[in-house]
């Protein structure tokens, strides 16, 4: 699975808490089986006007666990035990899994792998407390703290072995669960917004969940890396350098709008994929159309610059300026320590659900 993002705005008109669940996966063969339960992957409280943005993880997982009580709705599941899956495909049987269980129970990987395509196997012996609720299922990383958590789980069964295949599909619902609820299926696909990248295109790897005033959802799947109105390439000078080389000669590089900036400063730290750029700064350049508001663009600007904080950027915002037509701009500078392409990624990320393309445009120089 691809990493994929999926912006929540809450237009509802009221504060609302939002969980984000992940499909259960096809049990053998069986994509509704009634023994499987899933888990709360994140929540949030949101403002109305405001946006949340969840990133998958690209990896999945076998988990394992003890439920603290016997397996239902609403009860909370935490810890365990993972290990990464390699799931089938054409040219290689995906992971096979042993379960063990002495005291807590563990998971140890099968020299042999033999699931299908799209799977991964966990194969249980003998299971020796009935009273010990062990389960097992389908693990997923949690992006905001790195830890894997259980996305769906069911209780183990001893002598058996079951293929799980998950998908790309998930769920949003406003509903007052916490992050780690065990909820059913059914409870959570009822007045759902469904976000199903299955069969959609590569290039389709966001999504926005607009809740409505009127409690509807409205689902649009976008292109997360083409937001810009022209693509910046990585300055193509640097790529070819080598690991801890530094280029202290200043290396011209086109911005969008066809002005030249100047890199002077030192790579260090770099790979042959995307260099990292000690000491620089990309410029985003943004221009809302007339009418412009400007407590509309102030929100947006303190939005953006939130949530590149979140993700370690330190952004200086410059004046807002007006003009004459109505329309209105500002420059915002971020200091980067990742790689240009990285950082592309990431702005295009965080404006996407802020920024409506008919309403605003914008540019990044880096220099």
């Amino acid at each position: 699975m691809a990493e994929l993002e999926i912006f929540v705005i809450n237009n509802s008109g009221q504060p609302k808490n939002y969980v984000f669940v992940a499909s259960p996966p096809v049990v053998n063969g069986n994509p509704s089986d009634p023994g499987v339960f899933v888990s709360v992957w994140s929540s949030q409280l949101l403002d109305d006007g405001r946006f949340w943005g969840f990133f998958t993880s690209p990896d999945y997982y076998a988990w394992t666990g003890v439920s603290p009580g016997p397996l239902k709705h609403g009860i909370t599941v935490r810890g365990g035990e993972s290990l990464k899956a390699s799931l089938g495909v054409a040219s290689h049987p995906g992971t096979t899994f042993d379960l063990r269980v002495d005291g807590n129970p563990s998971l140890g990987v099968e020299s042999a792998p033999t699931a299908p395509q799209g799977a991964f196997i966990v194969q249980s012996g003998d299971v020796p407390d009935p009273d010990l609720d062990i389960l097992i299922g389908v693990g997923q990383r949690d992006m905001e703290t790195g830890e894997v958590v259980p996305t769906s789980v069911m209780l183990a069964q001893p002598h058996t072995t079951t293929e799980f295949q998950p998908g790309v599909k998930f769920y949003v619902k406003n509903v007052d669960y916490h992050k780690h609820a065990i909820l059913n299926v059914s409870s959570i696909i009822e007045n759902s917004a469904v976000v199903d990248f299955t069969g959609k295109p590569a290039n389709l790897n966001a999504a926005h969940v607009v809740h409505n005033a009127d409690g509807t959802f409205t689902t649009t799947f976008v292109d997360n890396h083409k937001f810009t109105e022209v693509d910046v390439p990585a300055p193509s000078s640097l790529t070819n350098l080598p690991k801890q080389t530094i280029e202290e000669d200043p290396i011209e590089h086109d911005e969008c709008a066809g002005d030249s900036e100047k890199v002077g400063d030192a790579l260090t730290e770099g790979n042959s994929e995307s260099p990292v750029l000690a000491s620089t700064t990309a410029v985003a350049k943004i221009q809302w159309m007339p009418p412009g508001n400007i407590a509309r663009v102030k929100a947006d600007l303190q939005n953006i610059s939130t949530r590149l904080a979140r993700q370690g950027y330190k952004v200086t915002q410059d004046p807002i300026v007006t003009y004459p037509d109505g329309s209105i701009t500002a420059e915002m500078e971020i200091q980067l320590s990742v790689p240009w392409a990285q950082f592309q990624r990431d702005w295009a990320g965080t404006v996407a659900p802020i920024l409506v393309p008919e309403n605003a445009k914008w540019t990044l120089i880096f220099r």
